[in-house]
């Protein structure tokens, strides 16, 4: 009996010495991040002693092949990498941070995260609304990804385009257009 108990207190030593430090904390799952833009990685390392130097790497088909992103350092048990998003699509991404000195230890997301491609749709108007001349409307999008837009009209039918508004914070999702300017026309358009 005392054997089993040393053997079993000698395993859990063991795997305490051996266990791993480095824990991917973003994104590890769940997340949206858009191609092209900038977006962060971070990481713990809870362990003692800690881990100066750390080697991050990208999968954009649930773990079978790695991309190199960088080596960088990792002080006072956190790490953050500021990155720039890599131009592709994909719902089964990964991210993974070793220990470069020993890059057996390591941490994955736990989970998948997707990359989608910005874009923008117009929900209203979409489709021969009249607006009177004065009022005002409502214009509203949909727009993952994107952090702010340019809103515009045209009289001419896509011809020539006159701005509504500059630099709107895309995450509104909406845009009070008041007042109405005074451009009849039957062949009006809105553009994000």
């Amino acid at each position: 009996m005392k054997k089993l108990l040393l053997i079993a207190l000698l395993i859990t030593i063991k795997l305490q010495l051996f266990a791993q430090n480095i824990e991917v904390s973003y994104p590890n799952g769940g997340e949206t991040l858009t191609a092209n833009n900038s977006d962060f990685i971070f990481w713990t390392d809870p362990g003692s002693p800690l881990i100066p130097q750390v080697m991050i790497e990208y999968s954009i088909d649930g773990g079978s092949n790695w991309i190199f992103i960088l080596n960088t350092s990792s002080s006072f048990g956190t790490g953050f990498y500021q990155w720039t998003v890599p131009n592709v699509t994909s719902s089964n991404c990964l991210i993974r941070v070793s220990n470069l000195a020993n890059l057996a230890e390591f941490d994955v997301s736990d989970d998948p995260f997707e990359i989608v491609a910005p874009s923008i749709t117009l929900y209203y108007p979409n489709f021969q609304q009249g607006f009177a001349v004065g009022g005002s409307e409502e214009i509203s999008w949909w727009s993952p990804g994107v952090d702010f837009i340019d809103i515009e009209y045209s009289i001419d039918g896509g011809a020539n385009y006159l701005p509504i508004a500059s630099n709107v914070d895309a995450s509104l999702g909406l845009y009070d257009w008041n007042p109405i300017p005074n451009t009849p026309s039957t062949t009006c358009r809105v553009r994000l």
